[in-house]
């Protein structure tokens, strides 16, 4: 009887196979977990956007900026980088689809792009609950959007879920002004 020495293509085939399925599932677990670092860094951006609104409204016996001063109104006294009005998913998209027309940004002013729909004319004594800020599409974050409540609270929301005043909030005069979203934003 002789002994066999060697490889035989069928070990070689299922080696591959294994080694591949550990990868791909590896690869499935990063891209998870870069999306919800890329939802916190924009809650953290929204929680940051709610301390430059909180100084404003100091500043303006308890007023939060105007509507058509939007968010942009924070970044010359109120807020230390003009980065927190960026989503991260956003730049990602963008460099994914590097072909495709990309999400627009909020501003019409090229130097202080927005990724954020702000609802003004509110103050700093009215209803906690009212959504101010959440980002501009609703399914931006894996079927979700991160949403800036008056009472400094920030979180993300299924847009399933959404609650009467955040549904309020994309009804509004708020994302009349937004240009169409292009694409998907995943």
């Amino acid at each position: 009887m002789t002994s066999r020495r060697g490889f035989v293509y069928m070990d070689i085939f299922c080696t591959i196979v294994i080694m591949a399925l550990i990868y791909s599932m590896m690869l499935f677990t990063w891209t998870r977990s870069l999306d919800r670092a890329r939802r916190t860094v924009c809650l953290q951006n929204m929680k940051e956007i709610s301390v430059a609104l909180r100084a404003y409204a100091l500043d303006y016996g308890g007023a939060f900026p105007a509507q058509q001063n939007g968010l942009t109104a924070l970044c010359d006294q109120y807020a230390a980088d003009r980065g927190i009005l960026l989503c991260p998913q956003v730049d990602h998209w963008r460099k994914q689809h590097p072909d495709a027309t990309p999400p627009s940004r909020l501003d019409d002013r090229p130097d202080l792009p927005v990724d954020y729909v702000y609802r003004g004319g509110f103050y700093s004594d009215d209803l906690p609950s009212l959504a101010l800020a959440m980002d501009y599409s609703t399914r931006q974050h894996r079927g979700g959007a991160n949403v800036l409540y008056l009472d400094g609270r920030a979180q993300w929301q299924p847009f399933a879920e959404a609650d009467a005043d955040t549904a309020q909030l994309l009804n509004s005069g708020a994302l009349d002004v937004l240009p169409p979203l292009r694409g998907p934003v995943k």
